[in-house]
């Protein structure tokens, strides 16, 4: 999948997939190493942006090697909050 045909110059995209780590039984609905490679970050999508990408510790290397490999650089320890649609109730993620 290649953003760039849906958004340009955009600050931030968080990815937060259900993954399957181990490629076996995969649903619809969940998300493979093989299928992250197939997610395109070009320039035009982020120019100075950030992906974050919530993962488990046992696939960090690979995801990282893959990112890597279109240009974007790797930052540790980003924290993030998630709010849920009323702003009454966030989830902090470190």
């Amino acid at each position: 999948m290649n953003f760039h045909n849906y958004a340009h110059n955009v600050e931030a995209i968080l990815i937060n997939p259900k993954w399957n780590t181990t490629n076996k039984d995969v649903k619809e609905d969940e998300m493979t190493l093989d299928l992250f490679k197939h997610l395109k970050f070009s320039h035009n999508l982020l120019i100075d942006g950030l992906v974050l990408v919530w993962i488990e510790k046992e696939i960090l290397s690979k995801v990282i090697e893959i990112l890597e490999k279109q240009d974007l650089t790797y930052v540790e320890n980003v924290c993030w909050v998630m709010v849920d649609e009323t702003k009454r109730k966030c989830t902090i993620y470190c």
